[in-house]
């Protein structure tokens, strides 16, 4: 009899030990994540040109302005983006190099684009540009993720400029699935300590 109660308690103090590591890991990943969430940087970068479904036409020689919109949603006041052209160089340029982007605003820099004059009709070109987060003073003094978004569009040679009707800029931020994620493995985190603390009472 005596064994068998010595047995009892020392399975009960096993899943007592094993509850309490588990809502130790919880905590510490819990920790972890605030710690994490804050330093999560979220850059966009739109423009009406993406990839080869919505190409850039040119005639040859044309010259035309690209808009890039970028956006903030670093959670601090103001972050740099540096630009460079990475591919597309002798056909693009940008007009400026480094931007000043405030937090939740929406700021427009230019990309000029111009078709070489022995283009031919038919040809296709491919632009790739990047933006980079510059690490610096405008961090507020926090320790961030620098991030960089790469995007890319044709330009099509036509024979005659195609009038294209306004559309909304696309833009693409890399907050979708990073801190969508973080913040749902949060909750459910939260759930579980909550869940683990509530068990242990009873």
């Amino acid at each position: 009899m005596l064994l068998q109660l010595h047995g009892q308690l020392h399975l009960v103090k096993m899943k007592t030990n094993k509850n309490n590591l588990a809502i130790e890991k919880a905590l510490l990943f819990g920790i972890f994540l605030i710690l994490v969430l804050p330093l999560v940087s979220a850059i966009g970068v739109g423009s009406l040109y993406t990839g080869s479904e919505s190409p850039l036409k040119l005639i040859p020689e044309e010259e035309k302005i690209v808009a890039l919109e970028l956006q903030n949603w670093d959670g601090v006041e103001e972050l740099t983006l540096e630009g460079e052209i990475l591919k597309g160089m002798d056909i693009a340029k940008l007009t400026d190099s480094k931007i000043n982007v405030p937090y939740q605003e929406k700021i427009i820099t230019n990309m000029v684009v111009k078709a070489p004059a022995d283009a031919k009709i038919g040809d296709v070109y491919n632009i790739e540009y990047i933006f980079r987060q510059v690490p610096g003073e405008n961090n507020g003094g926090m320790v961030s993720f620098t991030q960089s978004i790469t995007r890319n569009f044709d330009v099509v040679i036509v024979s005659e400029e195609v009038i294209e009707p306004g559309q909304p800029v696309a833009t693409t931020s890399t907050i979708s699935n990073t801190t969508i994620t973080l913040l749902v493995v949060g909750v459910v985190l939260v759930i579980i300590i909550i869940w683990f603390l509530v068990k242990k009472k009873k």
